[in-house]
C-alpha cells in the first residue's frame, strides 16, 4: 500500500508529492520516502532537515543537488559537516562551492587534496562584481582557484583562472607547464604584452627548435616584438652554433652572427655593459670565421697562402669560441691528402691529437682517410670498431649521408629577418 501510494505521488505534480511527503513523515519507518518526495517537490531544505532528524543519511547524499547559494547557511554547514565526518570530502567541497563558500571549499580541498575539475572550478568562481572596489577580492579568489589547480598539475584549468584573474604571468607559466606549445603561442599573440612575448620565446627555446623552422620564426618574432635585443642576439648566436655544429655551414653561421650584431648595435639595449661585451665577442667571432672562409677559398687559388692562413688561425687565442678547430685540422689533413702529401697530412694529424681527444677525431676526419694516411706511411692503425655516438654530418668528410629531414630543415632556416 505504501509503495503504491509513493509510486502514484512520484508520477503526480509537485503538490501531490508534497502531500504524500507530509503523510510519510508521520509514518514510522517511512521517513526515507518523505525525504525523497520533499526533494522532488522542490523543498530541499525540508528534505535535508528531515533526513538528519530521521537519520536517513543514505538519502541525504542523493538530494544535495537541490542546494543553491540561497539555501539556509546553517543547513548547508550542517550537510557539509556530515560529509566531512563521513570522509566524503569531494561532496563537501562541491557543496561549499555551489553555495559560494569559496574560502572554506578551497581550504578543505587543499587540506584533503580533493581533485579539482573544470566543473568544480566554475562552481567555485564567484560572479564578477559590478563595483570596481570589489574587483581585487574577485581576482584574489580566482588566483586561489588557479593555484589549487596548478598544485594538482591541472595547468589548463589553472591558466584559465589566472587569465580571468588578469594575471598574465601566472597564466603563461601554467600554459608552459602544460606543454601545449600552440596554446603558448596563441596566448602570447593574443595578450600582446612584452613579458608574455619574452616568456613564450624563452619557452620555445627549451624545445627542439633546431628541427622546426616555424618555432624558430616564432622565437625571433616574439623577441623582436618584445624589443628584447639582448635575448634576440643570444638566440641568433645559438642559431650560428647550430649551423656550425650540425651542418658545418660557416656562411650561414656568419649571417646569423651578423644579425646578432645588428640587434645590439641598431636596437635599444637594456644592459649596455652586457651588450658591449656581446658586441666585442661577436666582432671576434665574425673576424675569425671570415678569415677561415677566406683561407678555404685561397686553397683553390693560392694554396700556400691558404695553408699559412689556416695555420695562423690555429694560433689565435680562444679561437675555439668562434670555430671548431677540428674543422681547421680536418681541412688541412684533407688538402694534404688530396695532394698525396702524406707526411704533411700525418704531421697535422699528430698536432690535432695533441688538442683533440682521439675518440673525437673521427667526428671530423673520415676514418677511412685516417687509415689511408697511416697505410701510406707504413704506420699501424686500428680502425674504430664502433660508430661514434654523436657524428657530425660534415660536408668535407662525408662520414654519412645527411638525413633528408635535416636538409629540408636547413633549407628552411634563413636569417636577416631583424628590423629596426
Amino acid at each position: 500500500m505504501h509503495d503504491y501510494l509513493a509510486s502514484l505521488a512520484f508520477q503526480g505534480g509537485p503538490q501531490d508529492m508534497l502531500d504524500a511527503a507530509r503523510y510519510y513523515e508521520t509514518v514510522p519507518g517511512k521517513e526515507d520516502k518523505a525525504v525523497i518526495l520533499y526533494h522532488k517537490a522542490g523543498h530541499t531544505s525540508k528534505a535535508i532537515d528531515l533526513a538528519f532528524r530521521a537519520n536517513k543519511y543514505a538519502e541525504l547524499s542523493s538530494i544535495t543537488d537541490g542546494i543553491t547559494e540561497k539555501s539556509d547557511p546553517l543547513l548547508v554547514r550542517k550537510v557539509a559537516d556530515f560529509f566531512m565526518e563521513n570522509e566524503q570530502f569531494d561532496k563537501a567541497v562541491d557543496l561549499l562551492a555551489v553555495t559560494k563558500k569559496v574560502d572554506q571549499a578551497l581550504d578543505l580541498m587543499l587540506k584533503y587534496n580533493v581533485p579539482i575539475t573544470e566543473a568544480l572550478a566554475e562552481k567555485l568562481t564567484p560572479a564578477k562584481p559590478t563595483n570596481d572596489s570589489e574587483m581585487p577580492g574577485y581576482y584574489h579568489t580566482l588566483e586561489l582557484i588557479g593555484d589549487a589547480a596548478f598544485d594538482q598539475r591541472l595547468y589548463t584549468i589553472a591558466a584559465k583562472k589566472y587569465t580571468e584573474a588578469n594575471n598574465r604571468t601566472k597564466a603563461m607559466k601554467a600554459l608552459m607547464k602544460s606543454g601545449d606549445t600552440q596554446r603558448v603561442i596563441f596566448f602570447a599573440n593574443i595578450q600582446k604584452q612584452r613579458e608574455t612575448f619574452i616568456m613564450a620565446a624563452n619557452y620555445l627555446q627549451s624545445l627542439d627548435w633546431r628541427k622546426d623552422p616555424d618555432v624558430m620564426k616564432h622565437i625571433i618574432n616574439f623577441y623582436t616584438r618584445a624589443k628584447s635585443m639582448e635575448s634576440l642576439a643570444s638566440f641568433y648566436e645559438a642559431c650560428a652554433q647550430v649551423e656550425i655544429d650540425e651542418f658545418q655551414d660557416y656562411d650561414k653561421a656568419m649571417s646569423a652572427l651578423a644579425e646578432a650584431y645588428k640587434c645590439l648595435t641598431r636596437g635599444n639595449v637594456e644592459d649596455t655593459v652586457r651588450a658591449e661585451e656581446m658586441v666585442n665577442s661577436l666582432k671576434f667571432k665574425l673576424a675569425v670565421i671570415r678569415k677561415f672562409l677566406e683561407a678555404k677559398n685561397k686553397l683553390n687559388q693560392n694554396f700556400e697562402d691558404g695553408l699559412k692562413d689556416l695555420q695562423q688561425i690555429l694560433q689565435v687565442e680562444n679561437v675555439n669560441t668562434a670555430i671548431r678547430i677540428g674543422d681547421v685540422y680536418s681541412l688541412l689533413i684533407e688538402f694534404n691528402s688530396n695532394r698525396k702529401q702524406w707526411k704533411q697530412a700525418y704531421s697535422v694529424l699528430q698536432e690535432m691529437r695533441e688538442t683533440i681527444p682521439e675518440s673525437s677525431i673521427r667526428y671530423y676526419v673520415n676514418p677511412n682517410l685516417l687509415a689511408v694516411i697511416h697505410r701510406e706511411l707504413g704506420i699501424d692503425y686500428k680502425m674504430p670498431s664502433s660508430k661514434p655516438e654523436n657524428t657530425f654530418s660534415s660536408k668535407q668528410n662525408n662520414l654519412e649521408n645527411d638525413d633528408d629531414d635535416d636538409d629540408d630543415i636547413k633549407d628552411n632556416i634563413g636569417y636577416g629577418t631583424y628590423e629596426d
